[in-house]
């Protein structure tokens, strides 16, 4: 339906108003997902959930290491500088159980301070089967970095939104910038469910992961619900106001010219 004046039988916008429409409505939906993005990254990246993490991923590969560095190595202490995993340990407490979990929560700590250190290649721990540039997600400079980067796509957006009210005409003044909103809001949900067939469920801290990603993308995907039904309500709004207000103008219009029809009447020469 045109919101154009006319309704129904209003002729179509021009061509250069689509475009430029169409275009606007596709930045507005990239960065609204952008920012639900950096959002839901920055969120996971927070120091507790990242370390907690990063532990879950760490406890097998550590575990593996001590049980190998045990049946490889003579004397005390047992040593392992592999990769992530780096451990000096007395070949007694290495015999503990629980002592993979304390190793690995340490050096999640450290790895979420200094960074990850370079990839080694050949020598990269196989049990660790999340690549390098996702792990890189849990520290703190990724952290730091991803506030402006939010903060970037969320004036990209507010500009996209903009810019769709102001090409747009009628109710579709907000109509434009809350599909927009709604389409932003589908791309996140559409990733988070690529997620879930990227990450396996039965890898090591895979179902930890995958609720995670969720929980830190919840408030993000609520704003952008929010921000959808907003602006589709005030949109229905405005287009059920629309016609009722111009019938008062209208009439509002016809008695404020009446006195003055009057007026020249009078003085007319008869």
């Amino acid at each position: 339906m045109s919101t154009l004046p006319g309704g129904r039988l209003a002729p179509p916008p021009p061509v250069t108003r689509v475009a430029a429409g169409g275009l606007a409505f596709l930045i507005a939906s990239v960065f609204a997902f952008v920012w639900a993005t950096t959002a839901t990254l920055e969120k996971l990246s927070e120091p507790q959930r990242s370390q907690n993490m990063l532990s879950q991923l760490l406890r097998e590969p550590y575990r593996q290491g001590l049980q190998e560095a045990q049946r490889t190595q003579a004397g005390s202490p047992v040593v392992g500088d592999e990769d992530l995993v780096t451990f000096s340990i007395d070949r007694s407490a290495a015999r503990d159980v629980n002592v993979a979990t304390v190793l690995a929560e340490r050096r999640a700590g450290e790895l979420y301070a200094n960074g990850l250190p370079r990839d080694p290649g050949i020598r990269r721990r196989t049990s660790m089967v999340f690549p390098r540039a996702f792990l890189n997600v849990f520290t703190a400079s990724r952290h730091k970095n991803l506030k402006p980067a939010k903060t970037a796509a969320l004036i990209g957006a507010a500009t996209g939104f903009l810019l769709c009210a102001v090409i747009a005409t009628g109710a579709a003044r907000f109509l434009l910038p809350g599909a927009a909103a709604g389409m932003g809001w589908m791309l996140v949900n559409y990733h988070l469910r690529l997620i879930n067939f990227w990450i396996e469920r039965d890898a090591p801290g895979g179902l930890l992961i995958r609720g995670q990603f969720r929980v830190a993308s919840f408030d993000a995907r609520r704003q952008l619900v929010f921000v959808t039904v907003t602006l589709v309500v005030a949109g229905m709004v405005f287009r059920s106001l629309r016609g009722p207000m111009r019938v008062v103008m209208r009439s509002a219009q016809r008695h404020a010219e009446a006195p003055a029809e009057t007026a020249n009447s009078e003085e007319a020469p008869a």
